[in-house]
């Protein structure tokens, strides 16, 4: 049986943020490079990825702590502070993702032009907005004192563990579908465009793996149920953490992706016209 899940919280950390800041310094090149303005959810995007920094590094920290092991390895000063150090990435974490789902609406929102089709982003955004801000709250206040949720035995009261874990997979689980209905949205959107039916067909492709991050966040919310109930808190907490981990990174790669079809095109035109010049040019008779 394996004893610590350490190694990999580790390296899935500093891989996540690598990739995610990868995507969307290539965005932010591409806009710079197209002469296309900067706008709020650029800046949202950066944040929630200042975000994701921050919730890898206290990841990264708490493994300093035995934070991936079994309980039965982790001491008891050690798991009071793990309990802290990740509560602190939980509500950090639930922030960035919120952020990032804002980021990727605010995109879509442009495309809009119908009154309904408007007030249903905003929808969508206000309503991740204010879930995800309950969660990082009810973070600390699930139990009084924080570190209960480590140690049951610490006096103190705690939530009802059902009713804690009904209201994570509520929250987790309106985040992946509000992901997949912006998906959807902005397949219709780009349908009824005038552009070109292989645009088209591109951009629904781009677009369509945002459905990654729903996949990650109904995998998370699984592991955030089983992980409230195992009485191996630091062992299963350490799976759900990654989930969470990886969830903001696909979000952010994906919100920026969209964006990297305009130098795809340039490399294509470019390849297709060095192609055609050598065509054109005289062949030597030997």
């Amino acid at each position: 049986m394996d004893e610590s899940r350490a190694k990999t919280l580790v390296s899935c950390s500093i891989s996540f943020t690598f990739l995610s800041l990868l995507f969307m310094l290539l965005r932010f090149c591409c806009k710079v490079r197209y002469g296309r303005k900067f706008e709020w959810a650029d800046y949202i995007l950066a944040f929630s990825w200042v975000l994701l920094l921050a919730s890898a590094g206290l990841t990264i920290a708490a493994t300093r702590y035995q934070f991936g092991e079994h309980n039965e390895y982790v001491s008891q000063a050690d798991r009071e502070m793990t309990t802290i150090l990740i509560a602190v990435e939980e509500s950090l974490n639930a922030i960035c993702i919120g952020f990032a789902q804002t980021s990727v609406a605010l995109s879509v929102l442009r495309f809009t032009s119908k009154p309904w089709e408007k007030a249903l982003i905003w929808f969508i955004i206000l309503s991740v907005q204010f879930t995800k801000w309950l969660s990082s709250i009810f973070v600390f206040t699930a139990c009084t004192p924080i570190t209960r949720r480590a140690d049951p035995t610490i006096p103190g009261e705690c939530w009802d563990l059902d009713t804690l874990a009904t209201f994570s997979a509520f929250t987790s689980g309106w985040s992946g579908a509000m992901n997949f209905v912006v998906v959807i949205i902005s397949w219709y959107l780009i349908w009824r465009t005038q552009m070109r039916i292989e645009e088209k067909i591109g951009l629904v492709v781009v677009f369509g793996l945002g459905i990654i991050s729903t996949v990650a966040a109904a995998i998370k919310t699984c592991s955030l149920v089983s992980a409230i109930l195992s009485p191996d808190a630091s062992w299963s907490m350490a799976r759900m953490v990654l989930w969470m981990l990886l969830e903001a990174a696909v979000i952010i790669m994906a919100a920026s992706i969209p964006y990297l079809r305009l130098m795809l095109k340039e490399a294509s035109r470019s390849v297709a016209r060095s192609l055609t010049v050598g065509d054109q040019a005289p062949h030597s008779v030997e």
